[in-house]
C-alpha cells in the first residue's frame, strides 16, 4: 500500500472509525464558509489502554518486523509533515497536522502520553493493555496452561476456546477470524466520512481504487501465527482454526474477503451518506461509491447466489444515482437503517461461510506491493 493519508474516526449514527486516504491530486470545491468548519473525530481506541507495538513483539516478532517494513509504520505519520496536509489543516483553522488529534488519530497512534508516529498494530486490531483491554485475554488457554507456550494452544478445551474468542470480541480485539470487524476497520481508515474535511479542507474523499483482498495480500500481509518463518497466504489461525466445523483453504478466505469486504465497504459509505448535508465532492464521491460497490454486489450475486447478498441488494433497489443526488431531512434515518442491515448481513455471512462455494466469483488478484518474506 502506498502513500495511506488521513482518516477519521466515528462521527454519526454509530458513525466511522479511523479513516484514510491517498494524498493525491483534486480539484478544489469549497462550499462551506472557513467559519462553519467545526467538526470533531471522536476516538474509538481508548489512548490510555494503548501498549504499543513492542509488547505485541514478545511473542509475534514476524509480523512486527513485516509491519515495519510497510507504509502503514514507515509513511503514514510522514504525510502529516507534508505541504499538502499543512494545507488542509490551514483550511480548516488547525495549527499543526503533527498535532491535532483529528489527524493523528489516523495517520498515527495515539498514546496515553505522546503518539505513535505510524498506524500500528492497535490502529487495527483494537487497544490491548489495561485491564478492560484484550492483551491477556487473546492468548489465555486455560487456567493450567502457559500462556507463552506454543503447544498449550493444542490442549486447550472447546469450551475455553469459544469463550476466549467471545471475551476478545467483547473487550474489542479485531482478530483474523473476525473477518468483518477487521474489513470495516479498513474500509473506515480508507474512506473520509466528514463533510467538512472534505468540502473545506479539500481533503480527497477516499483512497483511490481501495479493496479489501488486493490492499491485504501484499505489503501489508502478516500471517506467521503458526510458522514464524513463512509468511502464509492466509491467516493461519483462521486456515487451521480450532473446532472449525468447515473445511478451509486459501482460495475460499480470499473469496470470503470480496464479499465481506465489499459489504463492510457498503455499510461505511452508508453511514457515511447520511451525514451529507448538501452539494460538493463528498455527497458526489460518497455517491458514486455506494452505486459501484451496489454494482459489484450484483455480479457477485449472478456469480454465485449467496442470501445475504441478495437481502442486501432487495434493501438497495431504491438507491439509484437520481435519488442519491438529493439531501432530504430523512436521509439520516433512511441511510443509518440500510447501514445496519448491511452490517447485519456481512457479520452473518462472515460467520457462516468459509468461501469455498464462491469459486465463480471474480476475486481481485493483483495485490499492492509485495507481500513480506522473511
Amino acid at each position: 500500500m502506498t502513500l495511506l493519508s488521513v482518516a477519521l474516526k466515528r462521527t454519526f449514527l454509530n458513525s466511522l472509525g479511523r479513516q484514510a486516504s491517498h494524498w493525491i491530486v483534486l480539484s478544489p470545491l469549497v462550499l462551506c464558509s472557513a467559519a462553519s468548519a467545526q467538526w470533531d473525530i471522536p476516538q474509538d481506541i481508548d489512548p490510555n489502554k494503548v501498549i504499543g507495538h513492542m509488547a505485541c513483539a514478545e511473542c509475534h516478532q514476524s509480523e512486527v518486523t513485516a509491519w515495519e517494513k510497510s507504509s502503514h509504520s514507515m509513511k503514514s505519520w510522514s504525510l502529516l509533515e507534508k505541504g499538502e496536509a499543512q494545507q488542509i489543516a490551514e483550511r480548516l483553522n488547525i495549527s499543526d497536522a503533527t498535532t491535532d488529534h483529528r489527524c493523528t488519530t489516523c495517520h498515527g497512534t495515539q498514546q496515553k502520553e505522546g503518539n505513535l508516529k505510524a498506524v500500528s498494530c492497535e490502529s487495527c486490531h483494537g487497544a490491548a493493555g489495561g485491564e478492560s483491554g484484550w492483551l491477556d485475554v487473546h492468548n489465555f488457554f486455560g487456567a493450567e496452561l502457559d500462556s507463552k507456550d506454543r503447544t498449550s494452544r493444542e490442549k486447550e478445551t472447546e469450551a475455553d476456546y469459544h469463550k476466549r474468542l467471545a471475551d476478545c470480541n467483547r473487550l474489542g480485539m479485531r482478530r483474523s477470524d473476525n473477518l468483518y470487524a477487521l474489513a470495516k476497520n479498513c474500509f473506515e481508515c480508507h474512506t473520509v466520512p466528514n463533510e467538512t474535511l472534505v468540502n473545506e479542507g479539500q481533503h480527497p474523499a477516499e483512497t483511490k481504487a481501495f479493496e479489501m483482498v488486493e490492499f491485504s495480500q501484499g505489503e501489508i500481509r502478516h500471517n506467521f501465527q503458526l510458522d514464524q518463518a513463512k509468511n502464509a497466504d492466509a491467516p493461519t489461525l483462521w486456515l487451521d482454526a480450532r473446532f472449525a466445523t468447515d473445511d478451509r483453504t486459501v482460495a475460499g478466505r480470499r473469496s470470503l474477503m470480496y464479499v465481506v469486504g465489499q459489504l463492510a465497504a457498503c455499510e461505511v459509505s452508508l453511514r457515511s451518506r447520511a451525514t451529507a448535508t448538501g452539494r460538493g465532492k463528498f455527497l458526489t464521491a460518497t455517491n458514486k461509491r455506494i452505486l459501484d460497490i451496489k454494482g459489484n454486489l450484483e455480479d457477485i450475486h449472478e456469480e454465485s447466489a449467496i442470501k445475504e447478498v441478495q437481502d442486501v441488494l432487495e434493501a438497495l433497489k431504491p438507491l439509484k444515482r437520481s435519488s442519491l443526488r438529493k439531501v432530504t431531512d430523512q436521509d439520516p434515518k433512511k441511510m443509518g437503517e440500510l447501514a445496519e442491515l448491511v452490517a447485519q448481513a456481512g457479520q452473518k455471512l462472515a460467520s457462516s461461510y468459509s468461501g469455498n462455494d464462491w469459486k465463480d466469483v471474480k476475486v481481485p488478484k493483483k495485490t499492492k506491493g509485495k507481500a513480506y518474506q522473511p
